[in-house]
């Protein structure tokens, strides 16, 4: 005999309202995330400085340079830094004087000086570094093709101040468009509130469920409820405990470590989803693992694999260079996006033949029925939302924005916690007709006798 689960004896009331629920949370995420800040926060400078942003040098208008003449420097103190902007970069776009109806290409060297201070009213900077950088770009139209001159990850200052200079664009320099990125101060705010936020309720809930169901001996955890202490661990890795840390200390390992729990989360989901749907086709009342959930089980690690290195390729190039392009125009991402993608719409196209095959064994038994209908609902909800995510370039590190961040994941919780609504154990017994209970008598049964 086995513990009881909710699924199995609620009415229907309660899982209609518990789906209600769980769709307004979901509208609200996206409601939050409409409302949000970007993901990344710029401010533009032009090197001439004329009135309406004018790329036509007037010396009794213009208030800048002109860096085409060798001897001029243009200077600029950085907009104020903090942790939680993560990085901050300067992107320089040069405009050219020659034609560029045949795209003409453009080879500059570059003096840039950098310095730093921490001092609130700047007295004395220190220099950080005073380097030669070559600029080669294209220009289809102007301004030209951007580049990136500078780079800062490690934010040892407060404020910086920058300097450049050109060597050699008397012949063809026009004005320059510089502009400064960094991560946006309430986007990073906005990604840790929540994830701390779903993180503190996914483990309470977790701690809350192992206390509920300590009193069941262990022989008598269904598969689900089993299968349910893992989904919450992949949930708690996909709210990332280690996520602040990264604004704290720089490099690859924390993007990596980000990569790891996020991919942990979406293997969990499909070999859980894969392992209950058969499992109620055959109506498998057994713990135990059988020899044919091997390819299962092969199927998703393999997609774990691919999956760490393609996010974790992803997330640190995107990261250590955030504005330098799209990571998914690098061929080897793209390689690996294309199969990682390919191994998702597999195991989805498996899931689907799965819930097919189980209907006819739903349909000549209601309790068989309802636990199909509790874990497919959901489970399609999931693999849809990732599936549309993935080809639309939403999902995962690729193309984050405030609305797909709160989204997916507002959606991994909402679904654990949907599932953990169902296979919450009860006091109360199976109906006439499941397997589960060897002298099933009716609900009814036992109102009556007043044992409920």
């Amino acid at each position: 005999m086995v513990s009881v689960m909710r699924v199995d004896v609620a009415p229907l009331k309660q899982l209609i309202i518990a789906s209600a629920v769980a769709i307004l949370i979901l509208i609200l995420s996206i409601i939050i995330g409409v409302a949000g800040p970007p993901v990344y926060d710029k401010t533009t400078f032009f090197a001439y400085d004329c009135p309406g942003n004018s790329h036509e040098w007037n010396w009794g208008n213009c208030n800048g340079v002109q860096l085409a003449l060798n001897t001029s420097w243009w200077y600029q103190q950085v907009p104020p830094i903090s942790s939680l902007n993560r990085f901050w970069a300067l992107e320089f776009a040069p405009f050219t004087t020659i034609d560029t109806s045949s795209s003409p290409s453009v080879n500059l060297q570059l003096q840039v000086e950098l310095s730093g201070t921490n001092d609130p009213n700047p007295k004395e900077w220190y220099l950080i570094s005073n380097d030669t950088v070559a600029v080669y770009t294209i220009c289809p139209s102007n301004p030209c093709l951007p580049a990136i001159v500078v780079y800062e990850e490690a934010l040892e200052y407060k404020t910086y101040f920058i300097g450049i200079q050109v060597d050699n664009g008397e012949n063809f320099l026009g004005d320059v468009q510089f502009t400064f990125w960094r991560d946006h101060v309430g986007f990073s705010k906005l990604e840790i509130a929540f994830r701390t936020i779903y993180l503190i309720l996914t483990a309470f809930l977790f701690g809350f469920y192992l206390y509920k169901m300590k009193p069941v001996p262990s022989a008598e955890w269904s598969w689900e409820q089993r299968a349910l202490v893992i989904l919450f661990i992949g949930g708690i890795l996909q709210a990332n405990p280690l996520f602040s840390l990264q604004y704290a200390f720089r490099g690859w390992f924390f993007h990596f470590i980000e990569s790891l729990f996020a991919t942990s989360f979406i293997t969990i989901y499909l070999l859980f989803s894969l392992l209950s749907i058969d499992k109620l086709r055959n109506e498998e009342i057994r713990v135990e693992f059988s020899s044919y959930h091997i390819p299962k089980l092969i199927v998703c690690g393999v997609y774990a694999v691919l999956s760490v290195v393609l996010y974790a390729w992803v997330n640190i190039r995107d990261r250590l260079d955030p504005v330098e392009g799209r990571p998914d125009t690098i061929t080897g991402i793209q390689v690996f996006f294309y199969i990682v993608a390919t191994i998702y719409v597999c195991v989805i196209i498996w899931l689907l033949i799965l819930l097919i095959m189980t209907i006819p064994v739903a349909k000549s038994k209601p309790y068989v029925m309802s636990r199909l209908l509790f874990i497919g609902i959901p489970t399609g909800v999931v693999g849809l939302s990732i599936l549309i995510g993935i080809f639309t370039g939403t999902f995962g590190p690729l193309n984050i924005s405030a609305v797909s961040m709160m989204y997916y994941l507002t959606l991994n919780h909402v679904y654990i916690w949907v599932m953990a609504f169902g296979y919450w154990p009860v006091t109360e017994r199976y109906s006439v007709g499941n397997p589960r209970e060897e002298d099933a008598i009716t609900k009814y049964d036992f109102v009556k006798s007043g044992t409920l």
